[in-house]
């Protein structure tokens, strides 16, 4: 009897602490590259800094596709809104 209820309650944990923690995070929000080597070129994007996206772009052209880990949107897409 106790296995039976000792292992939904073990599904039930697993589910719950395999979860993200990037909840309040939308694929929208510009902290999604936070920390990652596209940041500097994301808030020059957000910023329409073209000045500076120039600079970045003209220092690292991959940049622009550098995929961040949780969606995989890359500072490009982020640039035309996809």
């Amino acid at each position: 009897m106790i296995k039976f209820v000792l292992f939904p309650v073990l599904c039930v944990f697993i589910s719950f602490s395999s979860q993200s923690n990037t909840s309040h995070i939308d694929r929208r929000d510009i902290e999604i590259f936070n920390q990652t080597p596209a940041w500097d070129l994301v808030k020059a994007i957000d910023n329409d800094n073209i000045k500076a996206i120039k600079l970045i772009i003209k220092s690292d052209t991959s940049l622009l596709n550098y995929q961040e880990p949780t969606f995989g949107i890359s500072p490009l897409q982020r640039a035309v809104g996809s």
